[in-house]
C-alpha cells in the first residue's frame, strides 16, 4: 500500500532535469529523509512535510520541505545512512571512491539559516577504495561502519576515530 508519492520529493539537475535517486535513509527520529542521487548531492527534507503532502504542492511547499542540500562529492552518490540512536552522524559513499562523515553544523544556526534550514558539514573523508563505494552500513552500537565497493573489498570502519 502506497501512502504518498510528494511529486517534489526528487533530485533535479543543473538544466531542471530530474536526475536519479540511487538512495534514501530516514533518521532515526523519523525527522529527516536523506536521499542521494546522481546529481553527486545529498538532499535532506523534512518528513513533517512528506506527510502532508499532496499532488497540488506547490514549489514553496517543496522550498519548506528541503532542509538541506549537501555536495561534497565530485561523483554520483551511490549510499546514505544516519548513525542509529540519536543519528548524530550521515554517512555517503559515492562513485568518487570517497566515503564522507557528516555532522550537523550547530554555528552554522546562527547564522542567516531560516528555522526551517540545516546546514551539515562533512567532518572527516575516508578513502581506501578502489573503485565506486556502493553501500555502507553503521553497526547497531554504530562502533563501526562498513563500507563495499566495486573494487570488491569490505573496509570496516572504527565509528569513534573513523580510522
Amino acid at each position: 500500500m502506497r501512502i504518498t508519492k510528494p511529486e517534489w520529493l526528487r533530485h533535479d539537475g543543473d538544466k531542471k532535469k530530474l536526475s536519479a535517486i540511487f538512495s534514501l535513509d530516514f533518521h532515526p527520529d523519523g525527522t529527516r529523509l536523506a536521499t542521494s542521487g546522481m546529481d553527486n548531492k545529498i538532499r535532506l527534507w523534512s518528513t513533517q512535510a512528506i506527510s502532508g503532502s499532496s499532488s497540488s504542492d506547490t514549489l514553496k511547499e517543496q522550498q519548506q520541505s528541503l532542509l538541506s542540500t549537501l555536495s561534497s562529492h565530485s561523483g554520483a552518490v551511490l549510499c546514505v545512512r544516519f548513525s542509529h540512536g540519536d543519528g548524530r552522524y550521515l554517512a555517503s559513499g559515492a562513485d568518487d571512491m570517497v566515503v564522507l562523515i557528516w555532522e550537523r553544523d550547530s554555528s552554522a544556526m546562527q547564522g542567516n539559516l531560516s528555522p526551517s534550514e540545516e546546514s551539515w558539514r562533512p567532518m572527516r573523508r575516508l578513502t581506501g577504495h578502489e573503485s565506486d563505494v556502493c553501500d555502507l552500513a553503521w553497526s547497531p552500537d554504530n562502533r563501526y561502519l562498513a563500507t563495499c565497493g566495486l573494487d570488491n573489498s569490505v573496509l570496516i570502519w572504527d565509528g569513534a576515530t573513523f580510522e
